[in-house]
């Protein structure tokens, strides 16, 4: 199996047809077909079918084009790697984001790096961290920003300063839309759209293990719809099909939006306690090897970043 028969199958993949994918890596159509049958050969199983409307992989293929592109990228890693001189620092970092303003500190970190060193890149994936955790393992991503971020033995952290607020975006002619907060409880028998990211909930200095919020919600509700990034779920919930539960700030709210974020709170249990948000922190991750030079500016970087004053 070569990298460029790989190669190949991944750009059939996107094409979605032969005369496309041999068009855009400048090989005859027939060189292309030779080397995906030595492929399917290889293997014993056919990879694509071709009909009126172009090519659709099987289900062999899918799973290979999955394995596909991570050896695709790491070879691109390696090479990437391989080329610097000794006193070069350039070349991309390749980073797993999930959806948080704590971005925004990894974004500062990036504008720093680059002001030293113009010739580091960066290749942004974004994702829910359970479908990049797997990415990161592999070694074909240099970093994962984990929402809400779990102990990880196998792999090395950094806690960000930044916290999110956890909330319920409805539409504004919602019953509860004029409720300055809402309780788990309050949700109870409602249409939820609810992230596939399983998440643990922070109160006050307590965070609970057993049960994640979206499990909460999803036992007490009907969760007839699920998302992986937020930005389109406000059409959901605009069309009526259900209130979603989001951080603060991912979704735009107010003004002639017709939508409005209304927090999520623990209520008070007993007379002296005081009400708790759910908040959500989260982390950087990396693996326990050596990291590229570029890789390692960048972390040393958003280190002194999270020692900053006001952070």
């Amino acid at each position: 199996m070569e990298l460029r028969t790989l190669s190949y199958f991944l750009a059939i993949a996107r094409e979605g047809s032969l005369t496309r994918a041999a068009k855009a890596l400048h090989v005859t159509q027939p060189t292309l077909s030779r080397q995906l049958a030595s492929l399917e050969k290889e293997f014993g199983q056919q990879l694509y079918l071709r009909s009126h409307t172009g090519i659709r992989l099987t289900q062999a293929g899918e799973i290979l084009r999955g394995y596909a592109a991570s050896i695709v990228e790491l070879s691109d890693k390696a090479e990437d790697a391989l080329s610097l001189t000794e006193r070069e620092i350039s070349g991309p970092v390749y980073l797993g984001l999930g959806e948080t303003a704590a971005v925004g500190i990894l974004a500062e970190a990036m504008e720093r790096v680059r002001a030293e060193h113009p010739g580091v890149t960066f290749r942004l994936h974004s994702g829910t961290s359970a479908d990049l955790m797997d990415s990161l393992v592999a070694g074909a991503l240099d970093f994962l920003l984990e929402c809400d971020v779990r102990p990880h033995h196998d792999l090395n952290e950094l806690d960000l300063p930044h916290a999110d607020e956890w909330g319920i975006v409805m539409r504004t002619d919602d019953p509860l839309a004029d409720r300055a907060s809402l309780a788990i409880d309050d949700l109870a028998g409602r249409d939820l759209i609810l992230s596939r990211q399983e998440m643990r909930t922070e109160r006050g200095d307590h965070t609970s293990d057993s049960l994640s919020l979206t499990s909460r919600l999803a036992s007490i509700g009907h969760m007839v719809a699920s998302f992986t990034l937020a930005y389109n779920t406000r059409f959901l919930v605009k069309a009526g099909i259900g209130v979603a539960a989001v951080y603060d700030g991912l979704m735009e709210v107010g003004g002639d939006t017709g939508l409005v974020f209304v927090p999520l709170e623990e209520p008070a249990k007993g007379p002296d306690a005081t009400p708790q948000r759910y908040l959500a922190r989260h982390g950087l991750l990396w693996r326990k090897v050596m990291l590229s030079k570029q890789a390692q500016v960048f972390l040393d970087v958003v280190r002194e970043l999270c020692k900053e004053p006001g952070e």
